[in-house]
């Protein structure tokens, strides 16, 4: 009955923070995503930019692009089980423009969580390759509409830079026959940049980043 209490003043002041958040004045935010994803289980990355509006530092609401790049062709076999059977290589590539909410449901002076969702509705291709000669034998355009939702955290040295790392599954929701080829997970780890903060530290002095980075640093 406690662990119930608790988690159900835990939901409430989480909705109430959402609630305080979408009543603030918006302001305009865009920033860069990429992210490490697999096709068939083979690496492909992923590039996106976003743009849209910030509610009290807690919700992004906006547009996304996305498309893949250096994906890596994989192996598979065509008219499996028939006299036709044959080995050939595959390239899947997308790109797709997505409707995006960002929700930050925890958030100190040097670490926030948040809880992206995105749905999208784009193109796919896929592409096969001889396997002998590499060479272009036929390709697939369809319609994809991936729906995409995982968890990011941010250690902040500093409010305009830090470490940042998440992970998001990705589920097609059209062409279920090729379920494998544009469902999977994506990851990412890497540095983030704040550079509408990091501008706004610069005008203030040309140390004053730096002076204030220095004060902040820690590890806790």
């Amino acid at each position: 009955m406690i662990f119930q209490a608790q988690a159900q003043s835990e939901f409430k002041s989480l909705c109430d923070t959402f609630l305080c958040a979408v009543k603030k004045k918006p302001s305009l935010t865009g920033y860069l995503d990429g992210r490490r994803s697999f096709v068939n289980s083979f690496p492909a990355n992923v590039f996106g930019i976003f743009g849209g509006v910030n509610y009290g530092k807690r919700l992004d609401v906006g547009l996304a692009y996305y498309t893949t790049a250096f994906s890596t062709p994989y192996d598979v076999t065509i008219n499996k089980g028939t006299a036709f059977e044959y080995k050939a290589l595959r390239k899947i590539t997308f790109e797709y423009l997505a409707i995006k909410a960002d929700y930050t449901f925890y958030k100190t002076k040097h670490w926030e969580f948040s809880v992206p969702i995105s749905i999208g509705r784009g193109n796919g291709h896929i592409y096969n390759y001889h396997t002998d000669t590499n060479k272009l034998y036929n390709y697939t355009d369809l319609k994809v509409m991936p729906l995409e939702m995982g968890v990011t955290g941010i250690y902040l040295f500093y409010d305009w830079i830090g470490l940042s790392s998440g992970l998001s599954y990705r589920l097609n929701l059209t062409n279920w026959q090729y379920f494998n080829e544009f469902t999977a997970l994506s990851y990412t780890a890497g540095v983030s940049v704040r550079f509408g903060t990091l501008w706004r530290h610069v005008k203030k002095g040309p140390t004053h980043w730096y002076k204030g980075f220095r004060g902040a640093c820690c590890l806790f």
